[in-house]
């Protein structure tokens, strides 16, 4: 039967951390930046889908 103490097992301690701190800040720094795009795109996208809502069929054609 297996034991419950995998990372004994296998050699690491379960104290150690899986990465350095510079990759963990490195990666999220890039997780916050691209959530802050998306959001900033679904922010600045919906002026754009009022205005076009207002305008009439044929101007809606003209400008595809």
């Amino acid at each position: 039967m297996r034991s419950r103490h995998y990372l004994e097992e296998i050699g690491v301690a379960s104290i150690e951390r899986p990465a350095p701190w510079p990759v963990t800040v490195t990666v999220l720094a890039l997780v916050v930046v691209v959530a802050a795009l998306l959001v900033r795109q679904v922010v600045t996208d919906k002026p754009n889908h009022q205005a076009a809502a207002g305008e009439s069929a044929p101007a809606k054609v003209a400008h595809r």
